[in-house]
């Protein structure tokens, strides 16, 4: 999630990885370290700033979809992505542009 670093998601998902005793995790930091109006600094996958009621801008998303091709070239094979908050959306937009085959190679 914004804010939280690897470490952290892998403290939060202690129980879930004692009962898959058979499975590897790669836990990863996002790759920014960001400043949010409200939220405050923390580690980030995308930045996103507030700029009227109903609308809000994005950035550095492509970045991040770069980053993690360079991490399933040097550290995959992966079976999956799994991801909180912030890093959850990520795996989301994973999930559907490998829906679409519309992801980089070597992240299929």
């Amino acid at each position: 999630g914004f804010g939280q670093s690897s470490q952290m998601f892998r403290s939060k998902t202690g129980s879930l990885r004692k009962r898959l005793k058979n499975v590897d995790f790669e836990f990863v930091d996002p790759p920014f370290t960001s400043k949010h109006e409200t939220i405050g600094e923390g580690l980030s996958w995308y930045e996103f700033s507030t700029i009227s009621d109903d609308e809000v801008k994005w950035s550095k998303f492509d970045e991040s979809l770069q980053y993690i091709n360079d991490i399933f070239t040097s550290r995959g094979p992966f079976d999956g992505v799994m991801g909180f908050s912030q890093g959850a959306c990520v795996a989301a937009v994973l999930a559907a542009l490998h829906e679409k085959n519309s992801l980089p190679a070597p992240v299929q």
